[in-house]
Formats: C-alpha cells, structure tokens, sequence
C-alpha cells in the first residue's frame, strides 16, 4: 500500500524551517514545529525568544515564498 505521508511532510518541513531559521538566520534560540492545517494542508509555527523579537520580519521574509502557513510568536 501507500505510505502515509504527512508524517513525513511535517517531519521535511520542520526540518527545513530550522536550517533556514537556527543556521541561515542564526536564530538558535527558536522553536520550530509542523502540523497538519488548513487551507495550505501544513502550517509551521517558529517561537522566537523576546530577546530576538526584531528577527520577526527576517524570519517571515526568509520563509514567505515556501506553500505552507507560517505562524510566527515570541515567548
């Protein structure tokens, strides 16, 4: 049969959002997660520190051509 793939999508996409975000960026501090969501069918939620809350714009900027839905929060 198929192999269910969503599982492996969040699992590629989370992947990639913290290469982009903690390497790409240097923003270590940030928390990457990747669930299944609607209308885009994956939504990525980074968390970034209050210390680095003015790397906002860069991190929606550095991911903005990517399909999913990016939901980003300072904590």
């Amino acid at each position: 049969g198929k192999i269910y793939k969503p599982p492996l999508r969040r699992d590629a996409a989370a992947r990639l959002v913290k290469q982009v975000v903690q390497q790409q960026l240097g923003l270590q501090d940030a928390e990457v997660q990747a669930r299944e969501g609607v209308p885009r069918g994956l939504t990525v939620s980074v968390s970034l520190p209050h210390a680095q809350r003015a790397s906002l714009s860069q991190v929606r900027q550095a991911l903005s051509d990517y399909l999913f839905e990016l939901e980003l929060s300072i904590v």
